[in-house]
């Protein structure tokens, strides 16, 4: 008899535990749905292309510096700044 309530008892707080994560997974998910939705952006922020980006740009495509000493100059890191290039191309 005494194993039986132990069972059932189990069997509750196992399924009240399974409850609460399903609610543990869910509240964010629709407090993120709704942030969206309101416009609030996730992430860090984008970073602009430099105003000195067209100079030196086109000193790097004529082979006057390397790619190393624009990225210098920009102050960004080397995935930024092919990122910004190949941005900046496509928009050209």
């Amino acid at each position: 008899m005494k194993q039986a309530i132990q069972k059932i008892i189990l069997t509750l707080l196992t399924a009240f535990a399974e409850k609460e994560r399903e609610g543990i997974k869910t509240r964010p998910a629709e407090g993120i749905a709704i942030a969206m939705k309101n416009g609030v952006k996730f992430g860090r922020p984008a970073v602009a292309i430099p105003t000195e980006w067209k100079k030196y740009y086109s000193q790097w495509k004529a082979g006057e510096i390397s790619a190393v000493k624009f990225m210098e100059t920009m102050g960004m890191s080397k995935a930024t700044f092919y990122r910004k290039v190949k941005e900046y191309e496509g928009k050209k």
